[in-house]
């Protein structure tokens, strides 16, 4: 009697699959993390590029305008928001002004802070879900709301 082998989702899930780069292959773990680590890396520099393009070509937004009139007043707390945004924006206004550059601080936090879901992805899920996170983060916003990932706790 032969035994036939069938091949199941799981054998064909955790299989050594190509790397996000052609040129590269999986061979082991640590290869593995420098390949998604290179493409986590590479998806947060061309969203970060396309948010710094938005940001020089498209006015301040209804959210964006309100934060940095209200920026200007620091106090302790606020009626509608946390105060976080709003002490960045006061703190970075000398150096960048109140117009399209005041959002610099916010894009950065946003890199950051898909950064850092890509790291606690990945130590929870394997570091190709971490890169599936990044790419499926909410990427679009250039408004001071994207601090919230970074300083948000619950």
């Amino acid at each position: 009697m032969a035994f036939h082998t069938r091949t199941t989702w799981a054998s064909t899930a955790l299989a050594p699959r190509p790397c996000l780069f052609p040129n590269t292959r999986l061979r082991d773990g640590a290869a593995h993390h420098a390949c998604a680590n290179t493409a986590a890396l590479a998806i947060i520099a061309v969203s970060t590029a396309v948010r710094l393009a938005l940001a020089a070509v498209l006015g301040l937004g209804v959210d964006e305008a309100y934060t940095l009139s209200v920026a200007h007043d620091l106090n302790l707390s606020y009626y509608d928001h946390p105060p976080m945004q709003y002490w960045i924006a006061h703190f970075s206004m000398p150096l960048l002004g109140d117009a399209r550059a005041a959002r610099l601080p916010f894009i950065a936090m946003f890199a950051a802070s898909s950064w850092l879901l890509y790291r606690l992805t990945g130590v929870l899920f394997g570091a190709r879900a971490g890169v599936v996170a990044v790419v499926e983060s909410d990427g679009c916003s250039a408004s001071p709301y994207s601090l919230i990932a970074v300083t948000w706790k619950s």
